[in-house]
């Protein structure tokens, strides 16, 4: 959910909005029946679990870029700096390439981040950057199928190599909503990167005719 503040102040800190708006969050959802906080704090959102709905839903702050027509998010890592972001281009450039591949584009999108969730967990890089690089891997040709699961496959190949040239070599993925700008992630990753990597890569292998461990298939929400 991307939460638009319009008329935020500038000498408002992202460490004070992220701060706010857990208060906010926390107050009206609590916990659940367990006892569990529904809130938890990320690096430039928050998340609240409904788990008796087996969803959960980001909440994500964003004041407007000095150009008028963009606009800033929480920077990860940083108390008081804010990353440039388009969600409306972004939207835009998700529809086209979903039309483009007649409807398999966001369901893989959807389970390749369901995919790093489930091998990588709070590990980065994150589902945002995996979105971007799924979307690079389909602009460039390098997905393709006959089904969902064939698309499936082939994306995480692809996706799976961006992200270890990344890791390996530094290299940048592009921002497609901004051109000349590329996603800004830690380089820095921890150890269990490159074997959950590997396990992608091994996953898009046999994904079309085998489940992945904590990927439903069936359901890509």
């Amino acid at each position: 959910m991307f939460c638009r503040l319009e008329e935020l102040p500038a000498n408002v800190t992202s460490k004070e909005i992220l701060d706010k708006f857990f208060d906010v969050l926390h107050t009206a959802f609590g916990r659940d029946s367990e006892g569990h906080q529904r809130t938890k704090r990320q690096d430039r959102s928050l998340q609240v679990n409904f788990p008796e709905f087996d969803l959960y839903v980001d909440a994500v702050p964003a004041r407007p870029h000095a150009d008028g027509s963009t606009w800033e998010i929480p920077k990860r890592g940083e108390d008081n700096d804010w990353q440039q972001t388009n969600p409306d281009h972004l939207t835009s450039l998700t529809q086209q390439m979903n039309d483009a591949h007649d409807g398999m584009y966001v369901p893989t999108v959807k389970l390749l981040r369901q995919t790093r969730r489930a091998l990588l967990g709070a590990a980065k890089p994150g589902g945002f950057f995996i979105e971007i690089a799924t979307y690079q891997a389909f602009a460039t040709g390098a997905v393709a199928g006959q089904n969902q699961a064939e698309y499936y496959a082939s994306a995480l190949s692809a996706v799976s190599t961006l992200v270890r040239n990344h890791v390996d070599y530094g290299l940048t993925v592009g921002d497609p909503t901004l051109l000349g700008h590329a996603l800004i992630t830690e380089l820095v990753v921890p150890r269990s990167i490159p074997t959950a990597l590997d396990m992608m890569i091994h996953s898009g292998k046999r994904g079309a005719t085998g489940p992945l461990y904590g990927v439903r298939p069936n359901n890509t929400a």
